[in-house]
């Protein structure tokens, strides 16, 4: 184990840097979502808030994941939804999620996003 472990490393150490596509950030620090739910329907709840983004780079191509959790936290599904736009350096950039099934709570997250430096060539569609 020790020798495949010594060669591994080694072979890493030839490879030069490694580029990384975003910052060294913690989980969760870099972006986070805060959100209210709001009846929007009969039948129906609407997810809205901010996507805040704690670093110098710009949040592109951002996916939101909104869990739908029944009673006692259990996930009963999904629903995915780009962020219009980007989400600026030190800013926030507002999304809404409508047309949701009443449930008993949502949790609402950004792990898909891709970091650029510079507002170059951003438009308001996620590709």
């Amino acid at each position: 184990f020790v020798a495949t472990l010594t060669g591994l490393v080694l072979a890493l150490a030839g490879c030069g840097p490694v580029e990384l596509d975003h910052p060294q950030v913690g989980p969760g620090d870099a972006l986070h979502a805060e959100w209210v739910v709001q009846a929007s329907a009969p039948a129906a709840a609407r997810v809205s808030g901010y996507v805040y983004n704690r670093t110098t780079y710009f949040a592109v191509r951002v996916r939101l994941r909104v869990e739908l959790l029944g009673t006692g936290g259990a996930g009963l599904g999904v629903r995915w939804q780009w962020l219009p736009g980007s989400v600026p350096p030190s800013q926030r950039a507002y999304f809404e999620v409508r047309d949701l099934p009443l449930v008993a709570g949502y949790r609402v997250s950004v792990p898909v996003y891709t970091w650029q430096e510079g507002d170059r060539g951003l438009s308001g569609a996620p590709f």
